[in-house]
């Protein structure tokens, strides 16, 4: 049985790997679809800290990654996540490019857009853009998992007032 374990996770790892994500499955436990996120960010080592801090949540899971602005949208075109975690600074589109993108191309996804920069610059673009928060990458491991918890909670609207609290 173990041997089993260790393929299914090096299976994982491979399909990882080639870009290869699974189809969502309803869990056992509630019947409910998981919440599926995509991540955007051009440094891999983030990348890969989002993605454990994402999936750490047990109805969350991790639908795909992107290295710039431009996979980052058709990705979402592709895969049509629930959510979408952009950087707001990639190579081939910024994040507040995509976003405009993705809300064409994927508007059922909301959108929460990631910076260094501080929130009084870049906050209302990042609304204006058609992202539903903002969350400054030194406050990530605090705010990013109370932002897609307030724009999944039913009647959420990715309003102003949502962002603007985040």
């Amino acid at each position: 049985m173990r041997f089993v374990g260790v393929l299914a996770s090096r299976v994982k790892i491979l399909r990882l790997k080639a870009g290869i994500f699974s189809m969502p499955q309803k869990d056992a436990n509630t019947n409910e679809m998981p919440i599926r996120i995509l991540i955007a960010d051009d440094h891999e080592i983030f990348r890969r800290g989002l993605r454990s801090l994402l999936e750490s949540h047990p109805e969350w899971e991790v639908c795909g990654e992107a290295i710039d602005g431009q996979e980052a949208v058709d990705r979402a075109k592709e895969l049509n996540p629930d959510i979408v975690v952009l950087d707001i600074t990639m190579p081939r589109l910024n994040g507040l490019e995509a976003a405009q993108l993705i809300r064409s191309e994927a508007p059922h996804s909301k959108m929460v857009i990631l910076s260094q920069h501080e929130p009084s610059l870049m906050r209302q673009a990042a609304l204006s853009a058609g992202a539903s928060a903002y969350v400054t990458k030194s406050e990530v491991s605090r705010e990013l998992m109370m932002a897609i918890e307030t724009l999944i909670s039913p009647g959420a609207v990715g309003s102003e007032e949502t962002a603007g609290s985040l």
